[in-house]
């Protein structure tokens, strides 16, 4: 399936620094910003990216607590599908979205290592990856880094006001 169209559509709206994120195929891709800047929404959108190219996977969007998890995070992919009219699934109470027509499922984690076990990953993103504690920050790339994932398939943002 040529996807080539919606992605190019998906870009349209990003600003230059979030496309320099979403472009970003180099090990590690990270997106620095201040409070408000537009991190959530750019990562977000790596991550449905990341979904309709790796068709039949699996991927996660780690935050570092429920309320960014449910209100921000969840609430910004909705949004996103729904803007570009993609058919999702959302199952609130798991945190988790499936794409029907990629065979894609986007996992939302509250940064609870244990829930993502059983999980085959495709690619994981984080965050506001500086709000997090740096044991359960090392368990967490662990856990990603143990799926075998290419390192440009982790990416993460950072807040510079932290």
């Amino acid at each position: 399936m040529d996807n080539s169209n919606l992605i190019a559509k998906i870009k349209s709206d990003l600003l230059p620094h979030q496309l320099e994120f979403i472009e970003n195929e180099g090990p590690r891709p990270y997106l620095y910003g201040d409070h408000g800047s537009g991190k959530t929404y750019a990562l977000c959108t790596k991550a449905l990216l990341a979904a309709i190219r790796n068709p039949h996977q699996c991927g996660v969007v780690i935050t570092h607590d429920y309320r960014q998890l449910k209100d921000i995070a969840m609430g910004e992919m909705v949004s996103k599908l729904k803007h570009h009219d993609i058919n999702y699934i959302l199952y609130t109470s798991s945190g988790r979205i499936t794409l029907p027509i990629w065979d894609s499922t986007i996992l939302f984690n509250p940064g609870d290592a244990h829930r993502l076990r059983g999980f085959r990953l495709a690619w994981g993103a984080i965050d506001n990856i500086d709000q997090w504690y740096d044991d359960a920050l090392r368990n967490l790339y662990a856990i990603l880094h143990t799926r075998m994932l290419p390192e440009n398939q982790i990416f993460a943002t950072i807040d510079m006001m932290s």
